[in-house]
């Protein structure tokens, strides 16, 4: 597997689970019970489901362009650092990620594992896209 290949299918998983986000469904949802308690693994609003399109789309769009996978792999993974960073500063509240993005300490583990495959495969897998140029 290359940078383009990992950029392709994370920016794939990206993009499904953002529209799943529009979903009342167990994964990730807005949805809460009478109680006000989230039903889903990963309670999400609607601009966290729009960040998670934009961050599968900018991949993608990296993987098929001259950005190539490597670079939006390695920027999409500082990123997510950034927002692991936010996350756990406001200790899991939405004030933590900008204020409008909902946020959650499950999102935050969460988005460690994903800013710790974003920069091992942006670092780790060979880029050869970059000898096609």
């Amino acid at each position: 597997m290359n940078t383009r290949t990992a950029a392709i299918i994370l920016g794939v998983v990206l993009v499904i689970v953002g529209l799943l986000g529009f979903f009342d469904n167990p994964i990730v949802s807005g949805a809460v019970d009478g109680t006000g308690v989230p039903t889903a693994w990963f309670y999400v609003n609607t601009a966290h489901t729009i960040v998670h399109l934009i961050s599968g789309l900018f991949l993608l769009v990296g993987a098929w362009t001259g950005l190539g996978g490597a670079v939006a792999l390695r920027i999409l993974g500082v990123i997510y650092v950034v927002i692991v960073i936010l996350g756990f500063v406001g200790g899991g509240t939405s004030l933590a990620v900008l204020t409008f993005v909902s946020n959650s300490p499950a999102d935050n583990w969460l988005h460690i594992g994903l800013a710790i495959v974003l920069l091992a495969a942006g670092f780790g897998l060979s880029d050869d896209e970059m000898a096609m140029a």
